[in-house]
């Protein structure tokens, strides 16, 4: 008779991350259901409530709720340093960082999770199963912000350029981080050579605008409706009002989208006094049906 000799295998997770883990969870737990066993405890400690930062609480609870302080950062600390060792792993073992990419995830649960999520009417939400789906300067984009009390953030992913920009401010209820991703992308895109056509719709746009300013303009670039709109008289009105405000201190594209046929992109052209937008649509044979320029709100 033989005895089957069995060895144990030896488990390659890092015990220290698990007890870690493990300790912010209990911590979790105190804090999340103190009211139970402390009889002191302030029903008002919440975000919910106006004076909740000045309150002065009572000690046990001031020291239950900084040490639970931890608890979010720790976890996000934890998966990302999951992340980074699952991952430094798969490369020892001859893994390509574009597989990696790729199978942190199923295909399928990508495909659904950035897919544009439709209404019962059949309109577009721009939103997937927690992130916000959409195109800027031709590029697809992923993206979500975020607010705790003092602090506002932006993460906004390019999948298909490998590339990510995000912003933390120390701002509340602003959308500072997401005007700081836009322009941040706008620089990184800029200087790797970017999208030619949406580098060229930008000089066009620019010339148009400086065209403006003086009473003029190009009109083999426009579409005949577009031309019948820039009457004698809309060209005085467009210089008047344009022309007193000078050089512009940013033009920078917005957003770009494909509309009716056509390429709709948004500008935003800021002087030191006020913000304009100018939204123009371009027909596939390069000629301008659309130029219109409003005060920013």
């Amino acid at each position: 008779m033989t005895t089957a000799v069995t060895t144990p295998v030896r488990s390659t997770r890092i015990a220290a991350i698990d007890w870690m883990r493990g300790v912010v969870m209990v911590l979790m737990v105190v804090d999340h259901a103190s009211m139970a066993f402390d009889g002191t405890h302030d029903p008002k400690d919440s975000a919910m409530y106006a004076d909740a930062m000045t309150a002065a609480l009572p000690a046990g609870e001031f020291f239950t709720r900084w040490m639970t302080h931890i608890c979010a950062p720790t976890f996000v600390f934890l998966a990302g340093t999951s992340l980074a060792l699952s991952i430094e792993r798969r490369v020892a073992r001859g893994v390509g960082a574009w597989e990696i990419d790729r199978t942190i995830l199923k295909p399928e649960s990508y495909k659904t999770m950035q897919a544009n999520t439709l209404l019962r009417n059949g309109l577009g939400t721009n939103y997937g199963l927690g992130v916000q789906v959409s195109a800027a300067g031709g590029r697809r984009q992923v993206s979500h912000t975020g607010e705790v009390s003092g602090f506002t953030a932006a993460n906004v992913i390019y999948p298909d350029d490998r590339a990510a920009v995000v912003v933390l401010t120390n701002l509340d209820a602003t959308g500072a981080s997401s005007q700081l991703a836009s322009r941040i992308a706008t620089a990184l895109f800029r200087s790797t050579g970017g999208d030619t056509g949406a580098n060229q719709a930008l000089a066009q746009a620019r010339t148009v605008f400086e065209g403006l300013q003086h009473g003029r303009i190009d009109r083999g670039v426009f579409t005949a409706n577009a031309n019948a709109y820039f009457s004698d008289a809309a060209l005085a009105d467009f210089a008047a009002g344009l022309g007193p405000l000078g050089t512009p201190q940013e033009f920078e594209q917005a957003n770009e989208l494909l509309r009716g046929g056509m390429t709709a992109r948004s500008y935003r052209i800021r002087f030191a006094s006020r913000t304009l937008r100018l939204s123009t649509f371009v027909m596939p044979d390069g000629r301008l049906e659309q130029y219109q320029i409003a005060a920013a709100e």
